[in-house]
């Protein structure tokens, strides 16, 4: 997996490609982390280039979701595969995360 982000104000972007699984996850949870700690106040995931997310990754994901200071849904997520869709939809993430079609879309939401 390869992990491209930028940063847009307060909002997070990061546009993971190919596989989410256990030897990419610490680069993962240390790009949310230090997103964190400079203050990130929104994430968005953009898994258009996405093929797989393990349970490990959704865990990190869920985590960071914890951390951040508004539980008003400061996630989103743009670019679900049908496969990696239905482990969000298992895991109730879509509850409390917004699904957009593109990244413009989600950027705007957090404006």
């Amino acid at each position: 997996m390869s992990i491209h982000t930028f940063g847009r104000d307060n909002t997070f972007v990061i546009q993971p490609s190919g596989d989410m699984s256990k030897p990419s996850l610490l680069e993962l949870d240390a790009l949310l982390h230090t997103a964190l700690e400079e203050g990130m106040q929104n994430i968005i995931f953009d898994f258009t280039d996405l093929t797989y997310i393990s349970s490990d990754g959704l865990r990190i994901i869920l985590d960071a979701i914890k951390k951040l200071p508004s539980k008003d849904y400061p996630v989103a997520i743009v670019g679900m595969k049908p496969a990696v869709r239905s482990l969000f939809e298992v895991g109730g993430f879509l509850d409390v995360i917004n699904e957009f079609t593109n990244l413009d879309n989600a950027l705007s939401s957090f404006e």
